[in-house]
């Protein structure tokens, strides 16, 4: 990843999550992925947002998704919970223990493009990419837009 997506942010932007219900387990099956990454790159986004029939965010289409939102404690770190429609990557398993390690509360919780777009901050986290930083979701602004 160049540096100056990480110095600037990326955007992104959701996507029907088509994938089938064991996207636990990793397999050579990423049609419905490349297909969400292609939507969100003609949409000029660097990745696609997938988003379950119910309406809440599962991940994206090649990483994990984060928020960071601020309560009445401080702010803590959200993502989806684990369960058959998420990988669990190492990379996420990091981002989580490295939050607790430092005294960041983590909420394993589900939670919808339009809460996302209320949060603090919201980042990717992929093997080959690092903690990249999301400045706009669906054509939202986060925070100040900047990372």
């Amino acid at each position: 990843m160049p540096l100056v997506e990480k110095q600037q942010g990326v955007k992104v932007s959701s996507f029907p999550d088509w994938r089938w219900k064991r996207c636990d387990i990793k397999s050579l099956n990423l049609l419905a992925n490349v297909l969400a990454r292609r939507n969100a790159a003609e949409k000029g986004c660097q990745e696609a947002i997938l988003v379950n029939e119910d309406g809440y965010i599962t991940e994206g289409s090649g990483s994990g998704f984060f928020a960071v939102f601020e309560g009445t404690d401080g702010a803590y770190l959200q993502t989806t919970p684990l369960a058959a429609n998420i990988l669990p990557s190492v990379t996420r398993c990091y981002v989580i223990k490295a939050a607790q390690e430092v005294g960041i509360k983590v909420v394993e919780e589900s939670y919808t493009v339009a809460q996302a777009q209320q949060a603090s901050e919201l980042f990717l986290a992929v093997t080959t990419k690092d903690i990249v930083p999301v400045v706009e979701f669906d054509e939202v602004a986060i925070g100040s837009g900047r990372p």
